[in-house]
């Protein structure tokens, strides 16, 4: 008996998905606009930054600082958190620099290999590094939310070859906050 329910509900299922697929309710691109909104909103809108200028030896243009707004369950925990990331930006000429810097911070961090510190990343003509050799990424479910997100962020923008850092942060899809 339970097989000729199987077999309605397919039925059913499959005449469903034909009608609407027929009756253009449910296109590939609008399916993939979609999820591309529902990705979004759900994993980048609540991500804000905060850019504070300055200069280091390295020749350091700032601080920018990710984190999430709105706080993640973690599962293990059983608590809400924040994840977030601080990022030192440098001009690409700074490069080998910075890449001894990450290797000798991921090197002497005590963290958890998600929460070590270290992180490179590139954007145009600028290289950002996680300075701090932990950071606070990971949830104890060890799932990392930041790189990945940060990721995101960055190749959204669309005029990554502009040489300016503050044209840069104009074309971050995500807001301008204060940190707190």
């Amino acid at each position: 008996m339970s097989i000729k329910i199987i077999r309605v509900l397919l039925l059913v299922c499959g005449w469903n998905i034909v009608h609407a697929q027929s009756s253009g309710e449910i296109s590939q691109g609008n399916y993939f606009r979609s999820t591309q909104e529902t990705y979004f909103n759900k994993t980048i809108k609540p991500w804000r930054y905060q850019f504070t200028p300055g200069i280091d030896s390295l020749g350091a243009l700032g601080q920018i600082i990710f984190w999430r707004t709105e706080g993640i369950l973690d599962p293990v925990a059983k608590a809400y958190w924040n994840p977030s990331i601080a990022l030192t930006v440098y001009p690409q000429s700074s490069i080998e620099a910075v890449e001894a810097l990450s290797r000798s911070i991921y090197a002497g961090s005590t963290c958890d290999s998600l929460n070590k510190g270290g992180s490179v990343f590139r954007i145009g003509q600028f290289v950002l590094l996680s300075h701090t050799s932990c950071v606070q990424c990971a949830s104890a479910a060890n799932i990392d939310y930041c790189r990945k997100i940060v990721q995101h962020i960055l190749e959204a923008i669309p005029d990554k070859t502009n040489q300016d850092w503050k044209a840069i942060l104009k074309q971050l899809v995500i807001d301008k906050a204060r940190f707190k």
